[in-house]
């Protein structure tokens, strides 16, 4: 016959609730000390108090028991202290602290019945006194573990109420009273300090339940931001990519025009795209600052071309100058800073027809390294003085009305705004009606230390090469296969990361080409698998290919295993530069 369970309740402090044990064990190591040093100080106290009444062998067992029964919580305290961290006292080890408090407090009591009648009255008046107090400390000490204080003051107090009643001197009474009043203090103490533990506890758990919540929510709203980045640019992949085959081959003049428009309605849509999940990075928090050393002249170089023909659309003309005292190399986190220049020249691009853009980059010395200082002025429309509140805040324009010239989705300046502030900087604007408009942002920058470049040289052809794609996307896999096929390579097309595994085990390829996201197995577990092989098969190259685009994303496929990064939508030239890359290395 099975005995009923047992569950002690809440206020003796047995729980199984491990914040409430990491608290108690932080208690106990915290306040053993005091309560060693009460018992120690009572002993001598008691000790001499009596000296002059009881033999020296008769009042030797008094500091020798109560001295040696601290060693037991000496010890409990070393232990839980050389714990590693989180400490958490084990409900065995709370039982033990009980029964060691209740046979602490006999030991007391059994002393107080032995020596207290026996001696004169204002020596064991001034001694009960003396004993309250050290119950009174046993309470803040103990007062994590409600039973063990109660097993050890309640038998001494008992005990001193119970000499102070039966002592025939007149002033035992107000003793005793003093006794009942401390004895009703204690309790009163003991019940607030276990009250205002719990709280405690309750608030710490609370605060951890709030942290892991918010954990959950960054993991959910980044992998959402994933999920919404790969269905969003896979498509896009694909009408971009097919656009621009058609654009290749030979097309009479209006199919020309039509397909240049759908290509740049694609690319339009790209940028809102990439604008509102640029955006809601920022709400997530998932935008992180990461600076390295890079050449501000390069940089420049490649904005301009990258903006030539945006520029050239608009009939501007785009001038870049950069003063002579700015470092030539900098350190700070390029990428950002191409964002935030690219989103302002556009938006002077967007707003001057037929005008000037001029982007000029400063130095401003300061105590630490220096400020680089970007001004980006046009001889646009201009912008009225009373809506320059309205330019940096999202999803927000200046002509908001249905009939603007000007398209967007108002998100690129308040996406500069967080970026700049994010790397330390501050942006503003000048501007007058008519008169065009000057947007400026400062960032800390530290000079760094010139590298060697590489002078550039024509990269052969790439050699024909054999190219496994898995891609589940049928249109995707159509581009992929006429690009590849266009540059003179063979490629297997997979439609999923179980297949990709299984023909990399049988031909052996130059290259993988593998989306993530893929039905079955997908493409990370895919490349582990790849990885995982025990053939030569499993160090061949493999390329990310996908839409994914965060930082923390990045990071997971390289612990995959993938050794490059091709981002959704593929960019031929960059496809071109990696196979050429590869040909080279073979």
């Amino acid at each position: 016959m099975a005995l009923p369970s047992f569950k002690a309740p809440a206020w003796l402090g047995i729980s199984d609730d491990g914040s409430m044990r990491v608290a108690q064990s932080v208690a106990i190591i915290r306040h053993a000390p005091m309560l060693v040093l009460g018992n120690a100080v009572g002993a001598v106290a008691g000790t001499f108090t009596l000296y002059g009444s009881f033999d020296f062998l008769e009042l030797l067992p008094l500091p020798v028991v109560l001295l040696l029964s601290q060693i037991p919580l000496i010890r409990s305290a070393i232990r839980l202290r050389s714990a590693p961290a989180p400490r958490t006292v084990s409900q065995r080890r709370i039982r033990a602290i009980i029964v060691y408090s209740a046979v602490l407090g006999l030991v007391w009591t059994t002393l107080i019945c032995f020596y207290l009648p026996r001696a004169p009255f204002t020596q064991a008046a001034f001694l009960l006194s003396g004993i309250a107090f050290l119950c009174l400390g046993a309470v803040t000490a103990l007062s994590a573990v409600p039973a063990a204080c109660l097993a050890y003051a309640l038998p001494m107090m008992a005990a001193g109420l119970t000499v102070s009643l039966m002592s025939p001197d007149p002033a035992a009474w107000p003793v005793a009273f003093m006794l009942v009043l401390m004895l009703v203090g204690q309790m009163w103490f003991l019940s607030g300090n276990w009250a205002q533990f719990r709280y405690l506890i309750e608030t710490a758990r609370e605060k951890e339940q709030l942290a892991i919540a918010a954990q959950a929510s960054s993991t959910a709203k980044s992998e959402f931001l994933a999920v919404v980045s790969h269905e969003l640019r896979t498509p896009l992949n694909g009408v971009l990519g097919m656009i621009g085959l058609a654009l290749q081959g030979p097309l009479e003049a209006v199919q020309r025009q039509r397909l240049g428009f759908a290509d740049q309605a694609a690319r339009d849509l790209l940028t809102i795209v990439n604008d509102i999940l640029g955006y809601s990075k920022f709400e997530a928090g998932l935008v992180a600052i990461e600076p390295v050393d890079f050449h501000l002249a390069d940089l420049v170089h490649s904005l301009s071309e990258l903006l030539a023909p945006r520029v050239a659309a608009q009939g501007d003309r785009l001038n870049w100058t950069i003063d002579d005292d700015v470092p030539a190399w900098l350190r700070a986190d390029d990428g950002r800073l191409r964002q935030i220049l690219v989103n302002l020249v556009g938006n002077a691009i967007k707003f001057t027809r037929n005008g000037t853009i001029d982007i000029r980059l400063g130095w401003q010395p300061t105590d630490d390294f220096g400020m680089l200082r970007v001004e980006v002025a046009d001889s646009g429309i201009g912008i009225p003085t009373d809506k320059f509140d309205r330019l940096f805040q999202p999803f927000s324009q200046v002509d908001s009305s249905l009939a603007r010239r000007h398209e967007g989705m108002g998100l690129g300046l308040s996406i500069c705004r967080r970026l700049v502030e994010a790397m330390g900087g501050e942006i503003g604007v000048s501007s007058a009606v008519g008169k065009g408009s000057t947007f400026w942002f400062t960032l800390p920058c530290a000079p760094a230390m010139p590298r060697i470049q590489e002078t550039p040289v024509d990269m052969p052809a790439a050699r024909p090469m054999r190219i496994l794609v898995a891609e589940d996307n049928v249109m995707n896999q159509a581009l992929i296969r006429e690009m590849l096929r266009g540059a003179g390579h063979y490629c297997d097309i997979v439609a999923d990361g179980a297949e990709a595994v299984e023909m990399v085990g049988k031909l052996p390829y130059d290259l993988v080409l593998m989306d993530v996201q893929m039905p079955r197995l997908d493409g990370i577990a895919a490349t582990r698998q790849i990885r995982a092989l025990r053939s030569k098969a499993r160090d061949v190259p493999i390329a990310a290919l996908t839409a994914n685009v965060l930082p923390a994303q990045r990071q997971t496929y390289t612990e995959a295993g993938m050794t490059h990064f091709l981002g959704k939508p593929i960019d031929a030239g960059a496809l071109n530069r990696l196979l050429a890359e590869l040909a080279g290395q073979a």
